[in-house]
């Protein structure tokens, strides 16, 4: 498990360094390359969920032959195929899984926009699942530096990565830059549908 879990944190920090969804339903969700990636999650009989990722997204070469590591942390089966990698995996171990990857994707997107190059930010908060990140800021810093505009792409994609691997959850990650001051709502931007509609 910790080599997948190191993967999609890397995953995760990659999207919102942002040089820059998924997560299945009980049937399956397929995120495109602006809503997951690609990755695909479903659950399967008898506790067991299916994991599958591009090999685009792999940071190293695979072999299809389970580790002895992959073993001891409850991967079931692994098959390899020209576009992708699958998993099976005991749903207890994937539920320890997302619960580790939910902390590693929160703590990095606070490091992201707390680490110096966003001036305005003052707070961050967000739902459990990243449906709702929002980030309070001194509105005034904010109005006067263009690249605070950027601001809210990193961790729109960090959230809706971070839901491509989470079983029933909707790829949907809303950024909301507020006023810390008087509360009031400066902007908000959608994620996925902001990149889909840009790419129409």
């Amino acid at each position: 498990m910790k080599r997948v879990l190191a993967l999609m944190a890397a995953i995760c920090v990659l999207a919102i360094s942002g040089c820059s969804t998924g997560g299945g339903n009980s049937s399956g969700q397929t995120a495109d390359a602006g809503s997951g990636g690609g990755v695909n999650v479903q659950e399967k009989e008898d506790n067991i969920v299916e994991i599958s990722i591009p090999l685009s997204l792999m940071m190293e070469e695979t072999t299809p032959e389970l580790s002895q590591e992959e073993k001891d942390n409850g991967f079931l089966t692994k098959e390899v195929t020209d576009e992708a990698i699958k998993y099976t995996i005991k749903k207890s171990k994937y539920d320890a899984f997302i619960k580790e990857l939910q902390k590693t994707t929160a703590d990095s997107i606070h490091e992201v926009l707390t680490d110096g190059t966003y001036q305005s930010i003052q707070e961050v908060k967000h739902t459990d699942d990243f449906g709702e990140i929002t980030i309070l800021v001194d509105k005034a810093t904010y109005d006067n530096n263009f690249a605070e505009k950027l601001m809210p792409l990193g961790p729109g994609l960090a959230g809706c990565m971070y839901q491509a691997f989470a079983l029933n959850t909707e790829i949907k990650c809303i950024v909301i830059i507020q006023d810390k001051d008087s509360g009031a709502e400066i902007t908000r931007v959608i994620y996925p549908d902001v990149l889909n509609a840009s790419s129409k």
